[in-house]
């Protein structure tokens, strides 16, 4: 995913949050269906993230 990396995750409540540092440095708080580069967040659980391209199939990122 180009030096996009998983930071955390934060699976309590309703509204699970993913934090993601993406190429360049950037880190962003995404939850579900937000958008990260060319890829839609579709589940976040504890420790990993899947992310769906459209016509790319699903990526699970994970923490180390």
């Amino acid at each position: 995913m180009h030096d996009l990396a998983l930071l955390g995750t934060l699976t309590g409540g309703d509204a699970p949050r993913a934090l993601l540092r993406k190429p360049g440095g950037r880190i962003i708080n995404a939850g579900l269906g937000d958008r990260v580069n060319r890829h839609v967040i579709i589940a976040i659980e504890e420790g990993a993230v899947i992310l769906h391209r459209q016509g790319g199939g699903d990526q699970r990122l994970a923490l180390p």
